[in-house]
């Protein structure tokens, strides 16, 4: 009995003076770490909703991941014709769409920026969902992920995985067709979901994905502009060189990678996202030596070489293991001033070499014309052309 006694009252001590013995164990100037829990973040939810004629579209907020890993909330769009809902055939999927280089704030999904959507919406029996990337909607405050294809692939999966959800909640019916599309960053951004989804999504299974004019490998096109110091979107190289910098945390002062005035301006002239690539690709120079540092020029420099260690980290031409079974379109004109051809060819050796089937759509597609703008615009326009009019047509209509 007197031992029961002994033990019930030495449970009784440190029930009540536990954290008195803990506190004392430990050195005041060594205290007990205090974990932070992760941020709660709220559950994707439809925000608005826009009628254009006969599309609609929904805005939705879902939770993901900043280039940073941290939690945050991004933004996006479901598109799709209401009227292909009211017959007999069902819809019959989701089409992911990547969305190219935008600069200004309103040129994102969610503010309205949706013609390829319109297009594919109008057309097919499918819900078209896009994201709209880091930096834009609900992260505009932020400096875009230009061209980091991790962080881009992110927000554009979560984005769709959320669209499914909110689909499902609103009573929605449709197929499991999965198929992808994006020209330019936003080829590379189809690229980049592939991987993504090789290493981490095994439940998602993508029909067909289409990647056209895209920076896949920008080890090579950075080499390439350091050659050559010529390309016709001056704005997307300030924009590249900015984003891997900031994200990549490689410490460069503007200073160090921009001249005067660009160095000064930069935020006003491209932070601010109040300038379109448009506008900007006319305010800077072709010549990337008139606003360029020579250090950031130079690839033997300790930037250069900071820059291209940070471009081949993300690198989508090697280092992955793509899924057995996936179907790419590869496109790219073969005289694109803005992303040289290089990349895409890595991009297809590196695809076929492990096995994976691929189209190759590399050829000479013209130099543009007033209409379509330079070659990386033009090529483009025959990009939609030949998926939403030529595959998507003989493949759901």
């Amino acid at each position: 009995m007197k031992q029961k006694k002994l033990i019930w009252m030495l449970a009784a001590i440190l029930t009540i003076c536990g954290p008195l013995f803990t506190s004392c164990s430990v050195e005041e100037d060594n205290p007990v770490p205090v974990i932070e829990p992760e941020p709660s973040l709220p559950p994707a939810e439809i925000v608005d909703s826009m009628m254009v004629e006969h599309i609609k579209t929904y805005v939705f907020h879902y939770p993901s991941q900043d280039p940073f890993g941290r939690p945050t909330t991004q933004s996006g769009t479901i598109t799709f014709n209401p009227l292909k809902l009211e017959g007999d055939r069902p819809m019959q999927g989701i089409l992911l769409y990547n969305h190219y280089t935008v600069n200004h704030r309103d040129e994102c999904p969610s503010h309205g920026f949706l013609g390829e959507q319109y297009i594919a919406a109008a057309n097919y029996h499918f819900f078209i969902v896009s994201a709209d990337y880091h930096g834009f909607g609900t992260t505009e405050s932020e400096p875009q992920a230009y061209c980091i294809a991790r962080a881009n692939a992110q927000t554009s999966v979560d984005a769709l995985l959320a669209a499914r959800e909110l689909l499902k909640q609103k009573g929605y019916q449709y197929g499991d067709e999965l198929v992808q599309a994006g020209y330019s960053q936003g080829g590379q951004t189809t690229i980049g979901v592939l991987r993504l989804v090789a290493e981490r999504y095994p439940d998602l299974h993508f029909r067909r994905s289409f990647a056209g004019g895209g920076p896949y490998d920008i080890t090579a096109i950075y080499r390439k502009f350091a050659e050559s110091h010529q390309t016709s979107m001056p704005s997307t190289v300030a924009n590249v060189l900015y984003a891997y910098n900031y994200y990549g945390q490689l410490g460069f002062a503007m200073s160090d990678m921009f001249k005067s005035p660009l160095a000064e301006t930069f935020q006003e002239l491209i932070l601010s996202k109040e300038k379109s690539q448009k506008e900007l690709d006319e305010l800077l120079s072709h010549d990337v030596t008139e606003w360029g540092t020579p250090a950031v020029l130079d690839l033997t420099s300790p930037m250069g070489q900071a820059f291209l260690a940070a471009f081949a980290a993300d690198n989508l031409a090697s280092g992955w293991t793509p899924r057995a079974g996936e179907d790419i379109v590869i496109y790219h004109n073969t005289q694109d001033d803005a992303v040289p051809v290089e990349a895409a060819r890595q991009l297809v050796e590196f695809l076929t070499a492990k096995g994976v089937k691929v189209e190759n759509l590399i050829d000479d597609y013209g130099g543009g014309n007033i209409l379509t703008g330079g070659p990386h615009e033009s090529a483009g326009f025959d990009f939609f052309l030949r998926v939403f009019m030529g595959w998507m047509s003989k493949t759901y209509n």
